[in-house]
């Protein structure tokens, strides 16, 4: 049995299954704890939009599989491909996963690592984080913010959020528990990818979670990941602990496209930038959703 327990409830399912308690907490975490840090919104509760919550957070934190060697559940998914039009709080949504991971997770000396070309395109999120734990009453009085070092630590558990650009890969002697990387479409090679994916390997439940807007070169290292991820959506069974959600627009207005001021509304189809992507699924592309369709658990 699985066992997990939150806010009362113990999931008593067994096999590979949604865990609804910690499905449960990582959506409180985000709901309770997270505010939102920009605008009129500033401040609010991080409510997430129901794509947020039923295709990303509760299925990637709240999908588990039996571990053997551990003798215990744990998540299913250690790798997460996340493609999303620009304006959908792509940014956002990366601070609650490292904050979460950093904090929220009980891993003691959590190493979450925030992962992007260079400095700059890194602390994209990093400061979205940061200005989430200075606002949030919760996370201010548990989270200390170091903004020189760009990292975020909680020294009740010895665990730190860091900024690493790629071109630090050389002095990277780390052992990660969650890498963000940001804008993987930036990244000439896969080399800042892997060391930081194989470096996970001594953690229970490692998370590499990459969130990208589509890209135009059908030769770089994300187009390759991309085609990868989009057969992985049509077949899970191909990497089981591999999550993947693609929602892009497509580069010109198609039948179905809202547009409000500058920003496009995706239609309910999903299209690619990069050549040759398919045919359109009539929904987001999922891991999630294609299991749920073809009846499996979760």
């Amino acid at each position: 049995m699985c066992g997990r327990t939150f806010d009362g409830h113990t999931c008593r399912k067994r096999g590979e299954h949604l865990c609804k308690p910690r499905a449960d907490h990582a959506q409180a975490f985000a709901q309770e704890i997270c505010v939102h840090t920009k605008d009129r919104w500033a401040r609010r509760p991080f409510i997430l939009a129901d794509w947020q919550r039923d295709d990303i957070v509760r299925p990637l934190f709240g999908e588990v599989r039996w571990d053997d060697e551990a003798e215990c559940y744990v998540r299913r998914f250690r790798i997460a491909w996340i493609e999303l039009a620009r304006k959908n709080g792509k940014s956002e949504l990366l601070a609650f996963v490292a904050l979460y991971l950093l904090v929220g997770d009980g891993v003691e000396s959590a190493e979450v690592y925030g992962c992007a070309r260079d400095t700059d395109q890194a602390k994209l999120v990093f400061n979205v984080a940061a200005r989430m734990v200075r606002l949030s009453p919760v996370l201010s009085k548990r989270l200390r913010v170091i903004e020189h070092s760009a990292r975020i630590v909680d020294e009740k558990t010895n665990s730190v959020y860091a900024v690493v650009p790629a071109d630090a890969l050389g002095g990277l002697g780390s052992n990660p528990s969650c890498v963000i990387f940001d804008e993987v479409l930036t990244q000439p090679n896969g080399d800042f990818w892997n060391a930081m994916r194989t470096g996970m390997g001594t953690r229970l439940e490692p998370l590499l979670i990459a969130a990208t807007t589509a890209g135009n070169d059908p030769a770089s290292f994300a187009k390759g990941e991309h085609d990868e991820f989009a057969k992985i959506a049509e077949n899970p069974a191909r990497a089981p602990h591999r999550f993947v959600y693609l929602r892009n627009t497509p580069p010109t207005p198609t039948r179905g496209t809202r547009r409000t001021g500058t920003t496009p509304t995706p239609p309910s189809g999903t299209s690619c930038r990069w050549p040759r992507y398919g045919k359109k699924p009539s929904k987001p592309a999922t891991t999630r959703s294609r299991r749920t369709r073809s009846g499996s658990s979760g």
